[in-house]
């Protein structure tokens, strides 16, 4: 749910609404670096990290602070995460090294906590590069990019997809990967 703000740096969080499961994003997504069920926000100094109503999971529990863009640079991120883990110390068992559940904060135009979903895997597209590729052209598309335009095709797995200036084959790569049927064509035979 996008917000008004008067911050002049750009909003790294996106709330959204639904009753769908999320978790398969994970695998879709090219430029997200997590995601998260939404439990709390708000501005930092104005959360009562004692009075959250955040409902976890059986196991033990790990708090991530991560924040952007500088802000909020007053607000010690340590501080947030010892506070927010002694809250959550009382029904859960703190595990940082691998624990069952990850409590994810970000301190953004605001703070936001969530639990960790799922964070989709981008060092993948690095290897996917179009020198990699059996014939190489300076003007392909970073596969990250790709990833992103077909996303925002809006099509399905199982859907066709149609490149008629395929190139190095970039969109259809991408598009492949996720479960489509792609067809694409090109002028130059290479």
């Amino acid at each position: 749910l996008p917000r008004e703000t008067n911050d002049t740096a750009p909003n790294r969080v996106i709330l959204i609404r639904s009753n769908h499961d999320l978790i398969p994003l994970a695998g879709r997504l090219a430029m997200t670096r997590s995601i998260a069920h939404h439990c709390h926000h708000g501005p930092p100094g104005t959360i009562d990290f004692s009075n959250l109503a955040i409902t976890l999971p059986p196991g033990s529990v790990r708090v991530d602070v991560k924040r952007h863009e500088k802000r909020y640079i007053d607000f010690d991120a340590v501080s947030i995460k010892r506070d927010l883990g002694t809250f959550l110390s009382q029904a859960h068992p703190i595990d940082l090294q691998q624990p069952t559940t990850r409590v994810r904060v970000i301190l953004s135009d605001q703070c936001y906590i969530g639990i960790l979903l799922g964070k989709p895997d981008r060092s993948v597209f690095e290897d996917r590069r179009a020198q990699f590729r059996p014939y190489f052209s300076p003007i392909s598309l970073h596969p990250k990019l790709a990833r992103c335009l077909v996303n925002l095709s809006g099509a399905q797995p199982g859907t066709r997809i149609l490149d008629p200036f395929c190139g190095t084959g970039g969109l259809l790569i991408e598009a492949g990967l996720i479960g489509m049927t792609v067809c694409g064509s090109d002028f130059d035979e290479e």
